[in-house]
């Protein structure tokens, strides 16, 4: 007989034993006996007439019944009823069969089955080509397959699986299933974890991967979404593209609240922190956004409503399209009423279309399209823009706000019929007035507006009440605003800093951001874009295109010629440098203009627009309405300075003198009364005492512009540092920056260690400028 014959009888009587030891089971990896299946399979060999080996003897029947038979060329069989059959296969144990060319089966009832397979354990047994499968009962179906561990499972081509079943710390198993890797080129590696999707992975004890290209690393995590990322002990990423970082929570003892991503394209990222609705972002312990396309970011932040954004420790954000930001551990800032804006520490917005801006600044129920700006600011009535309080109102913490008033500084002529008025206007006004000229009288009181009149009975001066309170002079009240917006810009800009200058800060591409962002900045949300290293982008569709610029909300945007700015709430837009809107559908055009409030707009340079709805469309103006819905301007201070806006009560002051002096019977010239009348405002202080309380106010913006510059000088500073250490390699990093801006300069130093090749990293850094300084840590991970 020529070998061709030999093998082609070979392959028959190899068919002829697995049909032999297939009769009567579906079970093709079952234990071989003495039982009937392993009596057929000896006497399909016995017919062929093929004679046992002869060089090993094993314990068996010894009556021919169960011999071992090396049928394969250079095949070994050892163990009562082994059999080789394929060339070159090696058989060992009791009942182990090697059925095709290269296979080995070790261990009682090992079947290897596949050419080049291996199956090592007592009923371990392969099925593919170059198939691994060891352990008791472990089985490695596919092609290229790997099973590791007792009852381990790859089912499918290219899948691997390692791990057998989970036990507790007594033994007992803690769970019915076995490792086991069913999708294709699937891996799941752990006691009991599953890898059940095409492309999955599973990493950890009860770690189960379901979804196409789904990941889990984590005792007890679940990747359940198709591309789904769940990292941590028993974090759930169950949305399409869903990420979920971070392990559990204890609230009460036995009882825990875990990490879960549970929305479509959702992030969840800390400590039981839920991203529960598609395109949610949730980071921070107890982070929880509820909302579509909402952001929560810090220890328990809420995002309730579609579009909310909540940034800071206990932040809440509960009313439709509201953004609430600051934090305390006490209790939240918190924006309540739709479309409201809650900015700083215990901020409080309850009216609709409201806007509360600094510590304390609180907006009642009743504060409809209102304004509260500064520290304990407050006011419970609709449409005004208080930048002080009544007394009447209570706080955060149910503590009454004592009342006060601001000053409103550096107020430029009104020209309009809605505009405040400065001092500077009042007093050229008082000065042109003559004694019987009722024309003139008629004018000077137009010019002040807010139902203003001029009779026999004296001047009526006009009301501006913020916060239903009265202010004696306008200059100090948006003087105020000035202030407090300035101080909530700059914390806006600290926390960008704070984000772009962390580990990798200028490395494109290697700090770790959600998989819905793009571009070269931090990109977090859903279809989010951070196009240069120092943008961020935060929220659902978020997008910056221009370089140093943020954009936080749903759909907010920063277009490309917009550099250095800021864009804060859901659907908000700036299109120009150094601009800056805050409130859903807020938008800024114009270069250095400010929009506040829930559709504010501001279209001409270096303007403001207060409050919800409100219209800056004139350069170098504060508007806090428009020309058909006017706001009034309480709770101001009496003006000192000849830009200071003035009160009502001035006026009515000015204007009774004024009158007192004509009663008199005292006809002056025009120059005569103008120097009366601004010695009478003072309430008898001298012009010399003016001109000195100018130039201390003048100093004092000095200092608050120098430091300004310092500050932005210590972030060029910080930035540059930051862009010298991003491409180094080494562990050890240490970088130094300088910058100047307004003539100021500053300097910076930083240190970061990597770890576990540049997978993660920490870092400190310190910036300074004259007197001013900052100083940061951070780190990061990347897999």
């Amino acid at each position: 007989m020529n070998r061709d014959s030999l093998t082609t009888m070979r392959r028959a009587i190899a068919a002829a034993v697995i049909a032999a030891l297939a009769a009567g089971t579906a079970q093709a990896a079952a234990p071989l006996t003495t039982a009937p299946r392993l009596d057929s399979a000896h006497r399909v060999l016995q017919a062929a007439d093929i004679a046992p080996s002869g060089y090993f003897a094993a314990n068996g029947a010894s009556d021919g019944s169960d011999d071992a038979y090396a049928d394969g060329y250079h095949s070994v069989a050892v163990g009562a009823g082994a059999l080789a059959a394929g060339d070159d296969a090696t058989a060992i144990g009791s009942g182990a069969v090697a059925l095709d060319a290269g296979t080995t089966a070790i261990g009682a009832s090992a079947i290897a089955q596949g050419a080049g397979s291996l199956a090592l354990g007592q009923s371990a047994n392969t099925a593919g080509d170059y198939a691994t499968a060891i352990g008791y009962g472990a089985s490695a179906s596919g092609g290229n397959a790997i099973a590791m561990g007792t009852g381990a499972t790859a089912g499918n081509a290219g899948t691997i699986a390692i791990g057998g079943i989970a036990v507790d710390s007594g033994g007992t198993p803690v769970s019915d299933q076995v490792t086991t890797a069913t999708g294709s080129l699937a891996m799941a590696v752990g006691a009991s974890a599953q890898a059940q999707g095409d492309d999955a992975l599973a990493f950890g004890a009860l770690a189960g991967s379901y979804g196409f290209g789904a990941l889990a690393i984590g005792s007890e995590s679940a990747a359940m979404g198709d591309n789904a990322t769940s990292v941590g002990t028993a974090a759930t990423a169950s949305g399409v593209s869903a990420t979920a970082i971070g392990g559990p929570s204890q609230v009460f003892p036995g009882v825990f609240d875990l990490t879960q991503a549970t929305g479509f394209e959702s992030t969840a990222i800390g400590s039981a922190a839920m991203a529960l609705t598609d395109g949610a972002t949730a980071i921070g312990g107890h982070a929880r956004a509820e909302g579509d396309a909402s952001v929560a970011i810090g220890k328990y932040s809420y995002a309730q409503e579609a579009n909310n954004t909540a940034i800071g420790y206990n932040a809440a954000a509960t009313g439709i399209n509201s953004i609430a930001i600051g934090g305390d551990n006490r209790s939240s800032t918190w924006a309540y009423g739709t479309n409201s804006v809650a900015i700083g520490d215990l901020a409080l917005a309850k009216g609709d279309e409201s806007v509360a801006l600094g510590h304390f600044a609180t907006v009642g129920d009743d504060g409809t399209m209102s304004v509260s700006l500064g520290m304990n600011s407050a006011t419970k009535d609709a449409g005004v823009v208080s930048i002080g309080s009544d007394g009447t109102m209570t706080n955060r913490y149910g503590e009454k706000i004592a009342a006060f008033t601001r000053r409103i500084t550096n107020v430029g002529a009104g020209t309009s019929a809605t505009d405040a008025v400065n001092v500077g206007q009042l007093q050229a006004a008082i000065g042109q007035v003559t004694v019987g000229d009722s024309a003139v009288n008629a004018a000077f009181a137009q010019a002040f507006g807010g139902g203003a009149t001029m009779g026999l009975a004296g001047f009526v001066p006009p009301v501006y009440d913020i916060q239903g309170r009265s202010y004696q002079n306008v200059g100090d009240a948006f003087g105020a605003v000035d202030s407090a917006l300035s101080s909530a810009l700059q914390g806006i800009a600290d926390i960008r800093n704070q984000i772009g200058n962390g580990p990798g800060g200028g490395q494109p591409g290697t700090d770790p951001t959600v998989p819905a962002g793009s571009g070269d900045g931090l990109a977090v949300g859903g279809g989010s874009v951070a196009t240069d290293p120092r943008d961020t982008a935060i929220g659902d569709h978020a997008t910056v295109a221009a370089d140093g610029s943020v954009a936080v909300g749903s759909n907010a945007t920063v277009s490309a010629a917009a550099t250095n700015a800021v864009a804060v709430g859901a659907d908000t837009s700036v299109t120009a440098a150094s601009a800056t809107a805050i409130g859903q559908g807020a938008s800024v055009t114009a270069a250095s203009a400010t929009a506040i409030g829930q559709g504010a707009s501001a279209t001409a340079a270096n303007s403001v627009a207060l409050g919800a709805g409100s219209v800056a469309d004139q350069a170098n103006t504060v508007s806090v309405g428009t020309a058909a819905n006017q706001r009034r301007v309480v709770n101001v201070a009496a003006g000192v300075a000849s830009t200071d806006a003035a009160n009502v009560g001035q006026v009515d002051q000015a204007l009774a003198t004024a009158k007192s002096y004509a009663d008199n019977g005292d006809q002056q010239t025009l120059k005569q009364a103008n120097a009366y009348t601004d010695a009478k405002i003072g309430n008898g202080v001298s012009r010399s005492d003016f001109d000195g309380f100018r130039t201390r106010v003048d100093d004092q913006f000095h200092k608050v512009n120098q430091r300004l510059d310092r500050v932005g000088a210590m972030g060029t500073a910080l930035s540059q540092m930051s862009m010298n250490t991003s491409g180094l390699s080494g562990a050890n990093r240490v970088g130094m920056g300088a910058g100047n801006y307004g003539g100021q300069q500053a300097i910076a130093v930083g240190y970061q260690r990597a770890f576990k090749e540049n997978r993660a990293s920490v870092s400190i850094g310190a910036s300074s400028s004259g007197s001013e300084s900052t100083v940061g840590v951070g780190g990061g991970f990347s897999w």
